[in-house]
């Protein structure tokens, strides 16, 4: 797929992989993604 047709699907919202919810996993450890230390 060419860039212009991205772009055109994404102004468009027909990009395919969006999901209409924040995944559950990334809200429950997002506290430890976001953390400094390793």
């Amino acid at each position: 797929m060419f860039m212009n047709q991205w772009e055109s699907r994404w102004q468009e919202g027909r990009i395919g992989f969006h999901l209409p919810e924040v995944n559950s996993y990334l809200l429950r450890y997002s506290d430890k993604l976001l953390t400094q230390d390793p």
